[in-house]
């Protein structure tokens, strides 16, 4: 049962991990994300600051507009992971690009100038997707005629959430691990060994043995479970004593049994074995289990007259049993006493009536006994016979 439960618990509790795990992985990545797409604003909006301030010192002129960003975006040093390029609105033609990075853009299933400049128009709020192949974090802002497309390669900040990932997993795992080692220790402490102590009381029970007490060491609350199991216990336990006392006071040639399976015990009025008749050698055998006394019972019953009676080991028993699921219980009646009575009392009845009709001295047949016999005759042979007097 602890093995059964711990793993139940172990997996409750690596279910758990990865399910937060999952949720941090979620939380570090949409964390890390927005930050990349705020990077990229702030990035954009300089170049918009120094592109507007451009403009109102050379002029507002498409074509110096255009040398403007590309000068402007040349002359910006950035690292590898984070470029920005200027797209013209129309053409989608590449006007400028930071330098020491990437310098061109290349869509997945974008072939042409018209599909391309559609693509940028829709990462105005960013997204992750694969550009010169190659997963990056891009977002894409309107200046004038012009696109600015900017991105930050998604490989570095991937590794970045790995790295944070193993130490959550390590974290957790380690949590986890302390929780379990205390949990087994605290179930081990306060309820496994209550469990066990119960267990192997109602093994016992089931074996035989009513001579056992339910009790708890450590865990209060099993208290009142401990006392329900002593009193179903004590009920069984003198289960026989109180049939004995109902039957004793009813008739003592009367006996009652009852045979639980489901917790291998017989109970007996104490006059049963002396109703069956049997030797304590047999009685014992067949106390033993309800399985030994059902059998036992059985053939005896299969001998029972039309009135349930059978004559066994010199005595007349009547067998009243039934079956019910994992019971097997019944009444079993001495009813020699009483058939003996009957014969003796027959025999009487007709030692006297053959008294009665007969005279004391000669033995003969009185007048009595010769009208009995006439009208016992003309009641079978009617119409026949002659009367001699």
């Amino acid at each position: 049962m602890e093995k059964v439960l711990l793993k139940k618990i172990g997996v409750v509790f690596v279910i758990a991990g990865i399910v937060a795990l999952t949720l941090f992985t979620g939380i570090i990545y949409r964390a890390k994300s927005e930050l990349a797409f705020s990077e990229l604003d702030a990035f954009m909006e300089q170049i918009e600051i120094m592109y507007d301030k451009s403009l109102e010192e050379e002029g507002n002129d498409i074509l110096q507009s255009e040398f403007i960003v590309s000068e402007f975006l040349e002359n910006i040093p950035t690292i590898y992971e984070k470029a920005v390029f200027a797209v013209d609105g129309s053409s989608g033609v590449i006007l400028g690009a930071t330098v020491n990075n990437e310098q061109s853009l290349d869509f997945e299933n974008v072939n042409t100038p018209k599909d391309l400049i559609s693509e940028l128009k829709k990462l105005t709020n960013g997204r992750l997707m694969k550009v010169n192949g190659s997963y990056k974090f891009i977002k894409t802002k309107t200046l004038d005629h012009m696109i600015l497309v900017g991105f930050i390669q998604a490989d570095t900040i991937l590794k970045k959430i790995v790295v944070q990932m193993c130490f959550w997993s390590i974290a957790i795992s380690a949590f986890f691990i302390v929780i379990m080692v205390l949990l087994k220790r605290y179930l081990r402490r306060y309820l496994f060994h209550d469990f066990c102590n119960i267990q192997d009381n109602i093994k016992e029970i089931i074996s035989g043995n009513l001579d056992v007490n339910f009790e708890t060491q450590y865990n209060t609350e099993f208290k009142p479970l401990t006392k329900m199991l002593n009193d179903w216990k004590d009920s069984y336990k003198y289960e026989a004593d109180r049939m004995s006392k109902i039957i004793t006071s009813l008739d003592a040639h009367v006996a009652i049994f009852e045979c639980l399976y489901y917790i291998n015990q017989n109970f007996f009025s104490e006059n049963t074995q002396s109703v069956l008749g049997v030797s304590d050698g047999v009685w014992d055998e067949i106390k033993c289990n309800p399985q030994s006394f059902e059998e036992y019972i059985t053939s005896i019953a299969e001998e029972v007259d039309e009135d349930g009676m059978v004559y066994f080991n010199n005595k007349f028993i009547k067998i009243s049993a039934f079956k019910v699921q994992s019971e097997f219980y019944g009444i079993l009646v001495d009813k020699t006493q009483d058939i003996q009575f009957s014969t003796r009392m027959r025999n009487e009845l007709q030692m006297a009536r053959k008294e009665s009709e007969n005279d004391a001295l000669t033995k003969l047949i009185n007048r009595k006994g010769f009208e009995r016999y006439v009208k016992e005759f003309l009641s079978f042979h009617t119409g026949e016979g002659i009367l001699l007097m």
